[in-house]
């Protein structure tokens, strides 16, 4: 599991990745990955632009224009990588985002063990466990 260096570092990496793009899709390929549901989970964040990416402890809070947030726990192997649209999607990435530059943001895990949830920025103390 990543520890809290490591988690700001990849903190890091997505501010520099995604804030300021929009997410134009979502590939969901292993729906019990999104804790909102695959349909839910599209509709919520498509159209949505990265205004900051957060940490709060393990977590990473991807904020959103209109006061959503997406909380992600990487868990034991998760992980995000940016990769160009042509990028052929592995049998171990469960989720790709497409933003508005034409890259992707794809997370990666082959446990599948990672989760994310959409929610309304401010309610970040009803996610956890």
């Amino acid at each position: 599991m990543p520890e809290l260096p490591e988690v700001e570092t990849v903190r890091r990496g997505l501010t520099q990745l995604v804030v300021g793009k929009t997410i134009t899709s979502i590939d969901v390929y292993y729906p019990k990955m999104v804790m909102n549901g695959p349909v839910e989970f599209t509709k919520l964040l498509t159209g949505r632009t990265v205004t900051r990416v957060d940490r709060r402890g393990k977590y990473l809070l991807f904020r959103f224009d209109e006061g959503l947030t997406m909380v992600s726990h990487l868990r034991m192997e998760g992980k995000y990588f940016g990769a160009p649209a042509d990028t052929p999607i592995d049998n171990h990435t469960h989720v790709v985002f497409h933003l508005s530059d034409g890259q992707l943001l794809c997370y990666n895990d082959t446990r599948k063990f990672g989760r994310m949830i959409v929610i309304h920025t401010g309610d970040e103390n009803t996610v956890g466990g």
